[in-house]
């Protein structure tokens, strides 16, 4: 996310089924607004919640302006202390032992510590084996998020279409 004033918001990018044209709605709403406003504008994309992808990842990016622009870490405008934590790779891809562990050398050769995984059935869990088995060292986190209903909803638009 971008400001006029040349601040960029770093923030993830949420995968969005059937081809929404939903960076085109964010821009549309958001062009114009306080990036301080952060009340205000949760406000304003409160319809997108009940019409299509919950636009949780534009909050983040405002903290990200907000800091950036107050010469701050955000942990530090909302009244926290720094604590070290250890950062984690993470990918919703579904791939298979010997992809993954790949990519595992991968992250961890950029400086990564840890690891989640995302399975979405009981066969994953000899893939989730043979990646402990490569890293016995490696923390290594499981989520298993994959069986949420948005699933049915793409399979259920793919039979429509």
């Amino acid at each position: 996310m971008e400001t006029d004033a040349g601040i960029t918001g770093i923030t993830a990018s949420p995968s969005i089924p059937g081809g929404i044209t939903y960076g085109d709605t964010l821009r549309l709403l958001l062009l114009g607004e306080d990036p301080h406003d952060v009340a205000h504008i949760r406000r304003k994309l409160a319809s997108l919640d009940l019409l299509s992808a919950r636009p949780w990842h534009i909050e983040v990016g405002l903290w990200d302006i907000i800091g950036k622009d107050a010469g701050k870490p955000i942990h530090e405008l909302l009244g926290a202390t720094s604590h070290e934590i250890t950062t984690y790779a993470s990918t919703g891809e579904i791939q298979p032992a010997d992809e993954r562990i790949a990519y595992i050398e991968d992250r961890l050769d950029e400086g990564f510590e840890a690891v989640k995984l995302r399975i979405t059935s009981r066969e994953d869990i000899d893939i989730v084996r043979q990646v402990r088995e490569a890293f016995p060292d490696l923390m290594l986190m499981v989520d298993a998020n994959k069986g949420w209903a948005v699933r049915a909803i793409e399979e259920e638009e793919q039979l429509l279409c």
